[in-house]
């Protein structure tokens, strides 16, 4: 999934700990991110697993009107950055998992619909 990096910090580990680790903030296409969701995503196993949360149910409209989507947290140990932009891959999902869904429910349904229409499945 190709992002584009608006800021990035390092933590350097004190004490104990050795190495050191990266955050970035960044932006991606809504699309990128969908397409670029791991088959295994909701297989992290410290996500909660998938709830019913009312505050969710209207986000086919939030996506519909380009409002705002809170940030997704992802990590990965697979980043590669050229610049300002990045790959990232094999990432897991550590905040968002419900949005992610979500979105790839609707992503998923359009896609059928789509697929149906060009097949001419659907009747009119």
């Amino acid at each position: 999934m190709k992002v584009h990096i608006l800021d990035e910090k390092e933590e350097r580990y004190s004490n104990n700990k050795k190495g050191s680790s990266r955050c970035y903030l960044c932006k991606v296409s809504l699309l990128e991110y969908v397409e670029g969701i791991p088959e295994d995503y909701m297989g992290f196993e410290v996500q909660r697993g998938i709830v019913n949360n009312k505050y969710l149910d209207d986000l086919a409209d939030t996506i519909r009107y380009k409002r705002h989507i809170p940030p997704i947290v992802l990590i990965s140990d697979k980043v590669i950055v050229d610049g300002a932009s990045a790959d990232v891959f094999d990432f897991k999902i550590l905040d968002g998992l419900q949005r992610t869904h979500r979105m790839k429910v609707i992503y998923d349904t359009l896609c059928l619909i789509l697929e149906a229409n060009d097949s001419e499945l659907i009747q009119d």
